[in-house]
């Protein structure tokens, strides 16, 4: 897995986004990054490193440069560093660099910081005090995944001393900046007090997606120019509307600093920022384990064609909206279209045919037009999609052969009509002729085509794909 890097191409550049189904390898990701970010050499114990696993190897490659002219990098050298285990079956690991066992990892000047996907703290606490660097150095791969942080009470303590930059960010996310401060119990324990005008709480009260909040916008504010920031699960609690904020938040810091995510959210696919560097990432879970796949320079090349808002001739901003971006989250079997009539009436066309419904999962509000659809077969084959279905209007032969030159491993068909519908006259455009006639009737001469053309789909997407009703990604039909 290769992290994006900031440069010069500005606010994106530094983010890297891992998408993935439960238990596919996403927080395994994470871990391994935290894994590095504590003062010891972590423990590997049998829960973390899979029981059945008697040795790990994590091996980190760091890109090291010399300013040259204009601050442009002149020179980039890699540092390997490499955590293992100390022996087969041990819990115990070693962390070595240039080959050299190295024990004291915090006063390094690229510090990882992890903000592990339950982040949660005691409502109630003693009173700890330490600064960054101190609780960096209790940081580190947990022996378990926690129910809540450990030590984050520190934090605390130190951010209140000045919390201009932590409030200043909160508020944004928030809507609001909250008042708060540490206050003690009558009984001794500490407690964080919340305000929003005239109303007060602890933090017992708060909803979790506030509590959550406070690590993330630590991690995000006390990470310098040049850090990393690893975050699991972001979106966790959160209303759409703070998500959307924190979006935005997160793609204008990764200008500074490498942010990753790992994510179900498809409101952290930011088109523009992965147009600008930010690298994309599926996980998936196969046999023999979990296998990554990244987005490359020409997938980022095709998702800029399909998505670019700068281009005056993109006529669909729905192209790449918010029901498209589900698509990373999908499991294999996508059918893409060439526009959203297609995507609301072939539903209509499989249900007066005996099959029932569009095996697979339908591809947003379609492509965009047949000129895009090898766009975003690109987009899948770097994604790790391997059952992909194309339909185009039969006015779109020519289309297809190099389709099928390209993507040999995908199926395209044209339908036995001009387009998914009637369409009548205007002015000089002639009337044509669709699958549907104007009252949703498929024309009896088209039912046995589309019913061959439906089950080959099927058949190549291993006859599961009809299981759920087939719909637009993240819609219904």
């Amino acid at each position: 897995m290769h992290l994006a890097v900031p440069k010069d191409q500005g606010e994106g550049s530094g983010l890297t986004i891992i998408t993935g189904a439960n238990n596919s390898g996403k927080s395994t990701a994470i871990e391994a990054l935290r894994a590095r970010s504590g003062h010891q050499a972590p423990s590997f114990s049998e829960g973390v490193r899979n029981k059945h696993a008697d040795f790990v190897r994590i091996i980190y490659e760091f890109e090291e440069g010399s300013a040259g002219v204009d601050g442009q990098s002149a020179v980039v050298e890699a540092r390997i560093e490499v955590v293992e285990s100390q022996t087969a079956g041990s819990s115990q690991s070693v962390h070595m660099r240039s080959g050299v066992h190295n024990t004291d990892r915090v006063d390094e000047p690229d510090p990882i910081r992890v903000v592990p996907s339950r982040r949660g703290f005691q409502p109630y606490f003693g009173r700890q005090l330490g600064t960054l660097q101190d609780f960096q150095r209790q940081g580190g791969l947990p022996a378990r995944r926690m129910a809540e942080l450990s030590s984050f009470e520190m934090r605390l303590f130190d951010i209140e001393k000045d919390p201009s930059k932590f409030n200043t960010l909160l508020g944004e996310l928030l809507g609001y900046t909250p008042k708060w401060t540490i206050d003690q119990t009558s009984e001794g324990n500490y407690y964080i007090r919340l305000g929003n005008g005239v109303v007060s709480h602890s933090s017992d009260g708060a909803g979790e997606g506030i509590v959550s909040l406070f690590s993330i916008v630590d991690a995000l504010t006390s990470t310098p120019p040049g850090g990393i920031v690893a975050i699991d699960e972001p979106e966790l609690s959160l209303h759409p509307a703070i998500i959307r904020r924190l979006v935005r938040a997160i793609v204008r810091l990764s200008a500074e600093k490498q942010v990753i995510v790992a994510t179900h959210s498809p409101y952290f696919i930011d088109p523009e920022a992965i147009a600008r560097g930010a690298a994309l990432v599926r996980v998936t879970s196969e046999i023999g384990g979990s296998n990554v796949y990244q987005l490359s320079d020409q997938g980022r090349a095709a998702l800029k064609k399909i998505h670019d808002p700068e281009n005056p001739n993109t006529k669909a901003p729905h192209t790449f909206g918010l029901d498209a971006r589900e698509l990373f989250f999908q499991d294999d079997g996508i059918v893409l279209t060439e526009g959203q009539d297609d995507v609301m009436l072939y539903p209509s066309v499989a249900r007066q045919l005996p099959i029932g419904r569009v095996p697979g999962h339908m591809f947003g509000w379609g492509v965009g037009g047949a000129g895009n659809m090898q766009h975003l077969c690109r987009l899948l084959q770097d994604m790790g999609y391997r059952k992909v279905a194309g339909l185009l209007d039969n006015d779109q032969t020519a289309t297809l052969p190099k389709l099928e030159r390209d993507f040999p491993d995908y199926l395209f068909f044209t339908i036995p009509a001009k387009d998914v519908r009637d369409k009548n006259a205007e002015g000089a455009r002639p009337a044509v002729i669709g699958l549907l006639e104007n009252a949703k009737i498929l024309r009896e001469e088209y039912r046995e085509p589309m019913q061959s053309i439906f089950e080959s789909i099927l058949a190549a997407f291993g006859g599961d794909a009809t299981q759920a009703p087939a719909s637009p990604v993240g819609g219904n039909a």
